[in-house]
């Protein structure tokens, strides 16, 4: 599969497991898993993290840098 990131690898691979573990947990509410990538992602990285769940999106993970 080929798809682009604007994050490594490492952070990526972290998102796709946190995701595989809501699945095989048998939640399919996107808006629940968004919230818990984001909310995990902010906690473990720092804040800024977007995150958009979907049937109709690709494998895209992204950060946004805010200057304060």
């Amino acid at each position: 599969m080929n798809y682009s990131i604007e994050m490594n690898q490492s952070k990526a691979s972290f998102a796709q497991k946190l995701v595989q573990e809501q699945i095989d947990m048998k939640n399919y509410n996107l808006q629940q898993i968004a919230k818990l990538l984001k909310e995990t992602f902010d906690k473990t990285y720092g804040i800024g993290w977007q995150c958009i769940v979907g049937n109709s999106f690709a494998k895209e993970f992204f950060f946004l840098k805010c200057k304060h």
